[in-house]
């Protein structure tokens, strides 16, 4: 990741520090209240708001241009998820986890930057003071590189970031720079101990389940709009095992348990080239991910959870998967599980799903009964006055699998899947 992802502009360093200024004046101070945790560090707790913590503050992320950095590389869709938390509700966002710094002490130029003072009958607090506007003449006077960052960040910066990089990036891109985050402070810490510090921090941090994740935000009131849920939906099929699947009835003491989804690892959202034994894409995130938005949401009732209409999904495509073994196995010769498969199927999915779903949420026996009912009953498919074997091989349903080609094979599956249906003198 190149410096630029994880640095500000000189520009950027000089209007933050404007900005301060215009708001604290020349000193910014920051209360420092021990915390006695009974080792050898001086730590400390504070606030500032998210704009200081980029005007004098280094980051030191861990990736292939900086091998001795601290913080994990930046992903940019997590800063993306917390920028949309900072900015859709003002209100009610707030940020309770601390950001985790080194701060260094005094040094002993005739023009220095920091002091350290204390308080009058409070052995326990002490001033962190940064001279601001010593601190701008020095940006003012840095070397930069040809894309204007500034070239020797550690000797400027007196400050170390440990914990909450992306945190910080996502508040930054959420404009939110007054906002105020709670501070954890290290006074001098060495480099050594910043690394001990961020391994005791992340080390044996796990991320909720998704099964926990969406009982709590609905016990918030938080429901997902539609992209959201899409994404969700996508992510946990085509995830390995997690506590999803106790949801799912599957044996929690199980140590080896299958995967729950039909589509675990078939869905690409990656744009590299696939290890060499990683399983054959069937389609990828943004294809599938509308076809769930243009034919889930309308005719899936909204008061299911997105854990539920996940696995309604798996429940169709296994259906599928079982009516169609054939064609759903060889990806040589079938269509069923490339893109225009899958394409069809998410499309007839309205079709197929409306007339099962009247009181109830159809089960996986359901979905394949009626498509073994209506499309794997022997009866062709008329493509004009052309009999089309419904056996999806490719010879057959190549030649349609253009944009026009697909919908004219699904407006003629639809109209055939309704006249089987009432032809079956079934239920649906």
């Amino acid at each position: 990741m190149s410096k630029k992802h994880y640095s500000k502009t000189k520009i950027e360093h000089i209007t933050l520090l404007n900005g301060l200024i215009e708001r604290y004046g020349d000193i910014y101070e920051l209360i420092l209240q021990r915390v006695d945790q009974a080792n050898n560090f001086s730590m400390y707790t504070a606030k500032m708001s998210v704009d200081a913590t980029f005007a004098f503050i280094k980051r030191l992320p861990r990736d292939y241009e900086n091998l001795d950095g601290v913080q994990r590389a930046l992903k940019l869709p997590k800063i993306n998820s917390i920028k949309k938390l900072a900015t859709e509700d003002p209100a009610i966002y707030s940020q309770p986890n601390a950001v985790v710094i080194s701060l260094g002490k005094p040094n002993s130029t005739e023009d220095p930057i920091v002091s350290i003072g204390t308080i009058h009958n409070f052995p326990e607090l002490l001033v962190y003071k940064i001279n601001l506007k010593r601190m701008l003449k020095r940006v003012k006077s840095a070397q930069v590189d040809s894309l204007g960052y500034i070239i020797n960040e550690k000797d400027l910066f007196f400050g170390t970031l440990i914990d909450a990089h992306h945190r910080l990036e996502g508040l930054f891109a959420a404009e939110r720079f007054t906002f105020e985050v709670p501070v954890t402070v290290y006074l001098d810490l060495p480099r050594n101990e910043i690394y001990r510090v961020f391994i005791n921090i992340n080390k044996f941090q796990d991320k909720p389940s998704n099964v926990h994740t969406l009982a709590i935000e609905q016990e918030a009131g938080i429901f997902a709009d539609e992209e959201e849920q899409s994404k969700r939906i996508i992510s946990m099929l085509n995830t390995d095992m997690d506590n999803t699947n106790l949801e799912l009835g599957m044996d929690e003491k199980s140590s080896k348990q299958p995967q729950w989804s039909i589509l675990f690892d078939r869905i690409k959202t990656v744009d590299a080239k696939r290890p060499a034994k990683a399983r054959k894409i069937y389609v990828t995130n943004s294809t599938f991910d509308k076809l769930i938005k243009d034919n889930l949401f309308d005719v899936v009732s909204k008061e299911l959870s997105v854990n539920r209409k996940a696995e309604i999904l798996n429940d169709y495509f296994l259906a599928w998967s079982k009516c169609f073994p054939v064609a759903w196995e060889d990806t040589k010769n079938h269509v069923l599980v490339k893109s225009m498969g899958f394409q069809i199927m998410m499309k007839l999915f309205p079709t197929i799903y409306a007339p099962l779903s009247y009181g109830r949420v159809p089960t996986q026996q359901d979905f394949i009964d009626f498509i073994n009912r209506t499309l794997n009953n022997g009866e062709p498919l008329m493509m004009g006055d052309t009999p089309f074997d419904i056996e999806w091989d490719s010879d057959t349903f190549g030649g349609y699998s253009s944009g026009k080609g697909i919908g004219q094979i699904v407006k003629t599956l639809k109209g055939h899947i309704n006249s089987q249906a009432q032809t079956a003198a079934t239920p649906y």
